[in-house]
């Protein structure tokens, strides 16, 4: 696919389930295959360019300079929004929001039945922007990575029984309370866009889920 210089070379794959440690790493595997497999297909675009779009009934410009984006599709979730071998893996939703939209809503209300965005990233405002944020927006898709500070791992000690028993400590991954205000403040991939009277909204927020 071509979106002005920037040409995305996709390679898709089905996995069933990822619902064991044997079935996770198989799914490894298949994305590590993928990820070669893409890479190799770039490289082949890179070496036959002008033979590739014509092929394509592209117009090619020899002055210009094109972009080879790899990505992994796959139908599992299992490590969208990572890389794997320096290639990055996302669904067929993530992929299709970034054409969908060009924005990404971080706090919405909901007032009979209808959404409004109060605070939202803008992830591009032109073609020149939509191709040149592609890559980041692969690599660091606001559909997983927004999500990874709202997590903080907790930790247990469990009771001893006696002075010779192990001493055990739990740690878990548990969702934490976060304040609209400290997403606002947050660095994020994209710019980060509200409406004017920010302030004067959240103040009418009763809940925050």
């Amino acid at each position: 696919m071509r979106i002005g210089n920037t040409i995305l070379i996709g390679e898709i794959k089905s996995i069933v389930a990822t619902d064991s440690p044997i079935s996770h790493y198989r799914t490894l595997e298949t994305l590590e295959f993928a990820a070669r497999q893409v890479k190799r297909k770039g490289q082949f675009i890179v070496e036959n360019l002008e033979a590739v779009f014509k092929l394509l009934d592209w117009n090619f410009q020899a002055v210009s300079d094109y972009t080879i984006l790899p990505v992994v599709v796959s139908s599992n979730r299992m490590h969208a929004g990572f890389g794997v071998l320096d290639v990055p893996v996302c669904d067929d939703k993530i992929l299709y929001a970034y054409f969908e939209n060009n924005t990404f809503p971080l706090f919405s209300t909901v007032s009979r039945g209808r959404a409004e965005h109060l605070v939202w990233l803008k992830l591009y405002s032109n073609l020149e922007e939509g191709q040149r944020n592609l890559n980041q927006y692969l690599r660091t898709p606001p559909q997983v990575h927004n999500q990874a500070y709202t997590f903080e791992y907790s930790r247990s000690i469990v009771p001893c029984i006696s002075e010779k028993s192990y001493r055990v400590v739990h740690s878990r991954l548990m969702p934490r309370e976060v304040s609209i205000h400290e997403i606002i403040r947050r660095v994020h991939p994209f710019p980060l866009e509200t409406v004017p009277n920010i302030d004067e909204r959240l103040r009418e927020v009763d809940v925050v889920i």
